[in-house]
């Protein structure tokens, strides 16, 4: 009775102790790989996650930049004056550029094409409306043989009658292959100029006497895309809620509610990102199917093969433990086992604080990158801010000097030098009375304001 109570307490003893083994040796190993693995399916979701949505975040931008009417009609009009100077402009080829522009494009608009004489090209497939208002404007921006320096104040109401009342000739002068915004009929619109190189006096004026919606152009960008991977869900306080493009995986509406919500930058929804954004009146949503940006499936099936060997190895052991006598390790073999487990872990850990380290630097030159591009940007603001306020003082001292020796004549020599040189625009000496002793200026600096300068003087 004793000798068998003997022989299963060494059996016991044996079984536990095989059990300890296989938890040190099999069971701690499984689950500090498994806590690092998970550990590192978080970070790598996360990073996941960071990167589509500043991929999503660029294509909005895009998406938002194209649908703008200023900045399309823009990159519009370039192109299409890129095309025009290229070669020398013929009534067939302006007629070939126009209809291509014109079903390429959103929109109406009218070209105002110029020959190397600086006359208007005419063609009968393109109605252009005001001919002989926009001549005389192009002889005034070209500076052609049939423009008078007095025509910038004599035919002032003849553009403000044609682009509306805040319209200045000199916005154009000073600022050619830009959009200056006129207004006719109650519609805004936009005018275009810019002079053809080596050409002489040939050029071109575009107009668009109406800007196309931002919702137009949105449309014929989505319709546009062969191969749709992004839903636009638009909200219109007019129209209501309609979704362009790719078809989103449930009803807008719900989608619309459960986003005002969650009221992120950035939301996942039933295996969809999403980002809103806005353009004018419309609120707009950008979604796309989020592939591989949830990992709840890889730690789902991680930590099941982890339980899986746990469970399998403690299974193994226990059953081997009961014929442990047939079993024997030398004692080399027990310490080589926990050499290996005393050296692997540190490794492991080693590895692991490795791959965090080098996702930290990669984050911190990321980071580099931005604030060096923010810190340029900065610069550039700064030396905007220096160069008006350097035009300031320079102001100051001029009229300083000229204040404290008033000699007419070298005034004026020394205006005109500085008109001359871009260091001033306009100047003027007046008389206590407010009538004007000597002055200059650039052609239409002060175009409008001649009464308020003169009254301000005579105050």
């Amino acid at each position: 009775m004793a000798e068998t109570e003997r022989i299963e307490r060494v059996s016991a003893f044996q079984r536990y102790r095989f059990l300890i083994v296989a938890v040190l040796f099999l069971g701690f190993p499984l689950a500090v790989a498994g806590y690092f693995s998970l550990f590192s399916l978080d970070l790598e979701e996360q990073y996941r996650r960071r990167q589509a949505q500043a991929s999503l975040e660029r294509e909005l931008h895009d998406l938002l930049q194209r649908s703008d009417p200023d900045q399309q009609l823009l990159s519009r009009f370039q192109a299409l004056s890129r095309q025009l100077g290229q070669a020398k402009i013929s009534e067939r080829r302006l007629a070939v550029l126009f209809e291509q522009a014109k079903h390429k494009w959103v929109g109406d608009f009218e070209p105002y094409v110029f020959d190397e004489e600086g006359r208007l090209i005419v063609t009968r497939s393109i109605t252009l409306r005001n001919t002989s208002q926009i001549q005389k404007l192009w002889d005034l921006l070209a500076g052609t043989p049939a423009f008078q320096p007095e025509d910038v104040l004599r035919k002032r109401k003849l553009f403000q009658n044609l682009f509306g009342s805040e319209f200045r000739v000199s916005q154009l002068t000073r600022f050619p292959g830009r959009l200056l915004p006129v207004r006719a009929a109650g519609r805004d619109g936009v005018l275009f100029w810019q002079r053809f190189e080596k050409q002489g006096f040939a050029g071109q004026i575009l107009l668009a006497w109406e800007k196309p919606s931002p919702r137009l152009l949105l449309e014929h960008e989505i319709r546009s895309w062969v191969f749709p991977l992004f839903s636009v869900i638009l909200q219109d306080p007019l129209k209501g809620i309609t979704a362009l493009g790719r078809p989103p995986p449930q009803e807008i509406s719900e989608i619309v509610r459960r986003l005002e919500i969650s009221n992120e930058p950035w939301s996942l929804l039933n295996g969809w990102q999403w980002i809103p954004g806005q353009i004018g009146p419309l609120r707009l949503w950008l979604g796309s199917p989020a592939f591989g940006l949830d990992l709840d499936s890889q730690r789902r099936i991680l930590l099941g093969a982890v339980l899986i060997l746990i469970l399998l190895g403690c299974g193994v052991g226990w059953r081997l433990a009961g014929e442990a006598q047939r079993w024997y390790l030398s004692v080399r073999w027990k310490t080589l086992g926990l050499f290996l487990i005393t050296v692997m872990m540190p490794l492991v850990g080693l590895g692991f604080l490795g791959f965090q380290a080098w996702r930290d630097r990669r984050n911190i030159l990321e980071i580099e990158v931005e604030q060096r591009a923010r810190k340029r940007l900065l610069t550039l603001d700064e030396g905007m801010v220096s160069c008006a306020r350097n035009f300031l003082d320079l102001c100051r001292e001029t009229r300083s000097r000229w204040g404290a020796h008033l000699d007419v004549k070298k005034i004026s020599r020394e205006g005109h030098r500085l008109i001359e040189t871009g260091g001033l625009g306009h100047f003027e000496i007046r008389g206590i009375q407010g009538e004007t002793i000597v002055g200059a200026g650039r052609l239409g600096a002060f175009e409008g304001m001649e009464a308020t300068l003169g009254s301000i003087a005579k105050a």
